[in-house]
C-alpha cells in the first residue's frame, strides 16, 4: 500500500515537474540514448514567433533563467546543476539539433524527459517558442 501511494505522489509531483524521494524518476520517453521520438502532429507544428533581435534576446534571458543551470551558457550540458546523465544528451550546438523541426523542439521542451522536468507547469507556449528560437542560434550554421 505505502509503495503505490509513493507512485501516486511521484505521478503527480511528476506532473508539477517536481521529485519525490525513493520514488522512480518519471521519464517522459525512456532515458539516455533512447530515441525520443515525437508525435508527427506536434513536430508539423510552426512557431508563430519570428526571429528578431528582440525576440532572441527574450529567449536568450528565458534560456538563462530557465535551462543554463544545466545545459550551461552556450549549450554544451556543462552547468554548473547539470546531472551526470547530461553528458548522453544531445548538446544545443550539435550541428543535428538543426534536423530537428521547430514543433519537435517545442514539443520536448514541453514534455521534458529524464531529469528534464516538464515546462507545462511553468512556461507558456510564447515562452517555449522563444527558447526554440533562441536554441537556432546556438547551433551553428552549415
Amino acid at each position: 500500500m505505502k509503495m503505490a501511494a509513493t507512485r501516486w505522489l511521484a505521478v503527480i509531483l511528476g506532473i508539477l515537474g517536481l521529485a519525490v524521494s525513493g520514488a522512480a524518476p518519471l521519464r517522459a520517453q525512456g532515458a539516455g540514448s533512447d530515441p525520443w521520438v515525437v508525435p508527427e502532429r506536434r513536430a508539423r507544428q510552426k512557431n508563430p514567433l519570428t526571429a528578431s533581435e528582440v525576440n532572441h534576446q527574450k529567449g536568450r534571458e528565458l534560456y538563462l533563467r530557465e535551462c543554463a543551470s544545466c545545459h550551461g551558457q552556450t549549450g554544451n550540458n556543462d552547468g554548473r546543476m547539470a546531472p551526470k546523465s547530461m553528458w548522453k544528451a544531445r548538446k544545443h550546438t550539435d550541428p543535428t539539433l538543426l534536423t530537428e523541426t521547430e514543433g519537435a523542439l517545442f514539443w520536448k521542451i514541453a514534455q521534458g524527459r529524464g531529469e528534464m522536468a516538464s515546462t507545462r507547469g511553468t512556461l507558456t507556449d510564447n515562452e517555449r517558442w522563444l527558447l526554440v528560437l533562441y536554441l537556432r542560434t546556438l547551433t551553428p550554421q552549415p
